[in-house]
């Protein structure tokens, strides 16, 4: 079978044998290998320089996932950042797109099928594997340190991502999957709990049956008294109304892409006490990425900027349209009452604690997290200071250039882990 770089596409067996280093490899095109290595650009370089740059360079052509069909707001980042890629190549860059995650459906497959190859380019989510990827899964239940404001969406891929790439721990765990990390990809900043009814106390919360994924999840809902399931949000829609939980404990992003906003209207987002996050990387197969010439490496980060100026954008649409959406169907974001508030501060207390004493670096957690919110919310946009619903309900967001945040977060983060 031809492979999508003109060259026969690698059986998962060789692909093995290739990531042990016992052959030389390549999936970038060449006959029989990877290409010839191109002179790299310099950072800000211009879209004519890449061009000449790309001259010589054989097509490639990349597979990459995407969770909702065509043209959709869950889509919009990547696929802006692939048709820039496309055009700063000159066309030299192709990519074939998995709309709806038919590449491999189940997010729990997400990191196996980028490492075996079915998925180039797509979304990592490492707490759903959290035994494979213990660090990561301990650095994930580290991000109620968010918070659910206006720009928590900000603060939360600056300290993560920063956290990801100081530390070497995270990312030769996912290398050592076969996962090369580019970039967080940024958060839906509202993790919550989405309900049929509404509920608001620990009394409410009593017994009932609600959709969770990784640990610190688990034991947050549990200190609520909740009774978790594990489900992963692509299974969310069928669970919800089948009767299987009541409550989901996600994202409205996640919500939206499986089509379940109008299931579960009752949103839970407290300004003092957040829940666990769910941390997504865009990422790209270690054994795709190693086989690419160092131009289209370099290319393909520098054009980060695309996917976060418009992910964040989109990201702000998104919450916007779910608010509307729950308010018409009667329901509305709600803070915790006092009793639930108090019982998820004790317990997010002591899972931070628990992670210092399986040895994760907490006290550079919580350094990373109040730098970063310095940057967002005392440097950069001092002014935001209405709350979550009023923010979207507003369109406050609409006033909110995120290109500022975008260059400190190249400067601060990024720009130390450029291919060269």
């Amino acid at each position: 079978m031809s492979n999508r770089f003109g060259v026969t596409r690698l059986t998962s067996a060789l692909a093995g044998i290739l990531a042990a280093g016992l052959i030389l490899s390549g999936c970038a095109g060449g006959e029989g290998g990877r290409q010839t290595d191109s002179a790299g650009v310099s950072f800000g370089a211009s879209i004519e320089e890449y061009q000449s740059a790309f001259k010589n360079i054989q097509p490639i052509k990349l597979r990459l996932q995407t969770d909702g069909p065509e043209g959709s707001l869950s889509n919009v980042g990547r696929e802006q950042w692939a048709k820039a890629i496309v055009k700063w190549s000159g066309g030299k860059i192709g990519f074939e797109f998995g709309y709806s995650n038919s590449f491999a459906p189940a997010s729990t497959e997400w990191a196996a099928a980028l490492a075996d190859g079915r998925i180039d380019v797509g979304y990592f989510l490492p707490y759903y594997t959290p035994d494979d990827f213990p660090a990561l899964s301990a650095l994930s239940n580290a991000t109620f340190l968010d918070g659910n404001r206006p720009l928590s969406t900000l603060v939360s891929t600056g300290w993560v991502t920063e956290t990801t790439f100081r530390r070497p721990e995270y990312v030769e765990e996912a290398e050592q999957r076969g996962i090369h990390i580019l970039t967080l990809a940024p958060s839906a900043n509202i993790p919550g709990i989405f309900c049929t009814k509404e509920r608001t106390s620990l009394t409410d919360f009593q017994g009932v049956p609600i959709s969770a994924s990784g640990k610190g999840r688990f034991d947050e809902l549990k200190s609520l008294g909740f009774t978790p399931q594990s489900i992963a949000f692509t299974e969310l829609y069928e669970a919800i109304q089948r009767g299987v939980v009541s409550c989901g404990s996600t994202v409205p992003s996640a919500l939206d892409t499986i089509g379940a906003v109008q299931l579960v209207p009752y949103a839970i987002a407290d300004p003092q006490a957040s829940l666990v996050g769910f941390p997504n990387y865009l990422a790209v197969g270690k054994a795709a990425w190693d086989s690419l010439p160092l131009v289209a490496r370099q290319l393909m980060f520098d054009r980060l900027d695309v996917f976060l100026t418009e992910e964040l954008k989109a990201r702000s649409k998104r919450n916007a349209d779910w608010l509307r959406r729950i308010k018409a169907a009667g329901g509305g974001i709600r803070p915790l009452g006092d009793d639930a508030r108090q019982a998820l501060l004790a317990r997010n207390n002591d899972l931070l604690n628990d992670l210092a004493g399986q040895g994760a670096d907490t006290k550079s957690f919580v350094a990373a997290r109040d730098k970063w919110n310095a940057i967002v919310n005392e440097q950069l946009y001092p002014d935001v200071t209405s709350s979550l619903e009023e923010f979207f309900t507003a369109k406050a967001y609409e006033t909110v250039d995120v290109q500022p945040f975008v260059d400190a977060f190249f400067k601060q983060v990024l720009l130390k882990n450029r291919p060269s």
